[in-house]
């Protein structure tokens, strides 16, 4: 816990034989509502608990929020007050004051849970919430205070944050969830710091937005550096998060515009009264119908300004919109529904990133045909982490022979097939109902086949080889981390969205001879006994050319052009796009600092474009 620089706050001795823990009286049960959460825009803050890498508590960091903590620890440190008295059952959800182990002071918290030792009360502990701090700490039961009534004035100091447009970097954190690592260079970057968060939405009570470090000679905007050093990847926002930050600019928007007098105080803010703000939102029937089908169990906020009232919906079964729902990859299955079995421990899979519209893959360990349907049922699922182009990946990696596509003039790779490969006397497939068609939704360039054919050839040379035993266990530890390091920078490159360009005429043997691009390692050595390399297709450099200088000389003017643009006042503007990076700014402020990081500026050297 942060104290910043808050007074700290003595101990608190309770009086003298006030220390027996009496039951079975009746508790007086106190409240404490939540701070108000800040308006959109930016605002000065401390970060007083990190979460993870894309959480964290916070304190506003202006005068009337510190003049207000150092008055409520001012009040705790001259109080005297009686030990919490309780009937076991009544304690979680119980405010009180409770000792902070690291410096023995009392602070604000909530009981959450209570955990025994054996049926021995005295020697319990509670688990309880710092709720001007945002951490949690397991606190004897001697530790812990009434809460009395005056303390309860002030609302919850600490608010919830998390960072927009970032998301843990998936070849990392396979399970979705952020490293120990990552939270630790977060809490690094914001230690004893005043930072600046700018308010993108606000969900449920959670702000999401930008944290930007100023204290250095030029503004760091905190996700950006998350994503530069590997921790996090950037992502679309969440749906919610989106319609949240639509409905609060529609907010401001049309309160800037329908001022409305109220009495004889309103607009002149008579007897320095705050002007009063009426807001009427008009709604479309589109965002209507997104935000009313987003309360799932009025967990979203309940209502809409506008002529008509929203009211909370429910979704039930048998269908929900966040459900997944899978195809097999194979030829023979591709027309059948696939389904995981109800008795299935996970017979359900929820899309937690619904904005995401990369296709994932999962692999089942029982497979079989419906009885009654012709449905594919599987058992016993994994779905794998959200890597884009992991499905091409992993399909073009470990397939016997692959033919890759292309697109009519050849400009960049679409497709592939996997398999057994064909016949050459007859052209057929080998084997047609195990045939797996690929679309590309990511771009797959010649470095990657160069990658995955590296793999190939160092598994090859581990356990396909008669000359490994000879080589000693050095040589093949050598061979195992030369395929690891191959494997990591595949599956951790950035890989840009491309259009699908489906490739109906299904089969094999579809490239002209003189455009097959042979592997250089198969022509010296011949094909590996246990997965031979693939053979590319020869891309039309003349044409990859001309769109790269074309393209070259377009990003060069619009550079120029967002520089302009920066240069001017924070007034918000929705079209600073740098699609250099694909990231989206608000403000010319934000437009500045994403200019002046470290991988924009890389990329930006390389158009030579003038920066000074």
């Amino acid at each position: 816990m942060a104290i910043g620089e808050m007074d700290r706050v003595k101990s608190i001795k309770p009086k003298p034989g006030a220390a027996s823990i009496q039951t079975g009286m009746s508790l007086s049960r106190r409240e404490l509502v939540p701070v108000t959460l800040p308006s959109y825009g930016t605002h000065q803050i401390t970060v007083t608990e990190v979460i993870d890498a894309g959480s964290f508590w916070a304190h506003l960091a202006d005068s009337n929020a510190h003049s207000d903590l150092v008055e409520l620890m001012e009040s705790i440190r001259t109080g005297r007050y009686l030990p919490l008295l309780f009937p076991p059952g009544n304690l979680p959800g119980q405010y009180c004051l409770a000792k902070y182990a690291e410096d023995g002071l009392y602070y604000r918290a909530r009981i959450d849970n209570v955990v025994t030792v054996g049926n021995n009360m005295v020697q319990a502990q509670v688990q309880v919430w710092f709720v001007d701090y945002g951490n949690s700490e397991a606190v004897s039961l001697d530790d812990l205070c009434e809460l009395p009534t005056d303390l309860c004035r002030l609302p919850m100091m600490a608010f919830e944050c998390n960072l927009k447009g970032v998301k843990p970097n998936p070849a990392l954190s396979p399970d979705g969830k952020w490293t120990l690592d990552a939270a630790v260079r977060l809490q690094q970057l914001v230690s004893q710091k005043l930072m600046y968060f700018d308010v993108y939405s606000n969900i449920n009570n959670t702000l999401r937005g930008d944290l930007y470090d100023t204290t250095g000679n030029r503004d760091t905007l905190i996700n950006r550096v998350l994503v530069d050093e590997g921790f996090a990847v950037c992502c679309d926002e969440p749906a919610i998060s989106e319609l949240a930050h639509q409905r609060g600019t529609q907010l401001r928007t049309t309160a800037e515009k329908s001022l409305v007098r109220q009495g004889s105080e309103g607009m002149q803010g008579a007897m320095g009264k705050e002007p009063v703000y009426t807001t009427a939102v008009p709604w479309s029937q589109e965002l209507r119908h997104m935000y009313t089908s987003m309360q799932l169990s009025g967990k979203y906020p309940r209502h809409i300004v506008g002529s008509t009232a929203i009211i909370p919906v429910t979704l039930k079964g048998p269908t929900s919109p966040y459900e997944v729902t899978f195809y097999s990859l194979t030829a023979i299955g591709s027309m059948c529904p696939v389904r995981v079995e109800k008795e299935s421990v996970n017979a359900i899979v929820v899309n937690s990133e619904p904005q995401d519209v990369h296709e994932r893959m999962m692999f089942a360990v029982h497979i079989q045909l419906s009885s009654t349907t012709n449905a594919i049922l599987v058992r016993d699922v994994t779905l794998m982490p959200n890597i884009h182009g992991l499905i091409h990946i992993l399909c073009i990696l470990f397939a016997p022979v692959v033919e890759l596509r292309t697109d009519e003039l050849r400009r960049q790779y679409t497709g592939a097939i996997c398999g057994l490969g064909f016949d050459p006397a007859t052209g057929a497939s080998l084997c047609p109902d195990h045939d797996i068609e690929l679309t590309f939704d990511t771009l797959f360039t010649q470095q990657d086949l160069k990658l995955i054919n590296g793999i190939r050839r160092a598994i090859c040379l581990a356990i396909g080889s008669e000359l490994v035993s000879q080589w000693g266990e050095s040589a093949t530890k050598q061979i195992q981390e030369k395929a690891r390091e191959l494997l990591r920078e595949v599956l951790l490159k950035p890989r840009e969205s491309v259009t699908k360009h489906p490739h109906y005429d299904h089969g094999w043997n579809q490239v002209s001879p003189e455009h097959i691009l042979v592997t250089e390692e198969e022509e010296e050595d011949g094909p590996l006994p246990l997965y031979p390399l693939h053979n590319g297709i020869v891309i039309s450099e003349q044409i990859l050319d001309k769109q790269k200088s074309t393209r070259e000389m377009y990003l060069q003017v619009k550079m120029k052009e967002l520089r302009r643009l920066a240069s001017q006042s924070r007034t918000p503007n929705d079209h600073l796009l740098c699609e250099l990076c694909n990231i989206k700014c608000r403000n010319p402020h934000e437009l500045m600092v994403h200019l002046q990081e470290k991988l924009h500026t890389i990329k930006e050297a390389q158009l030579n474009v003038d920066t000074a």
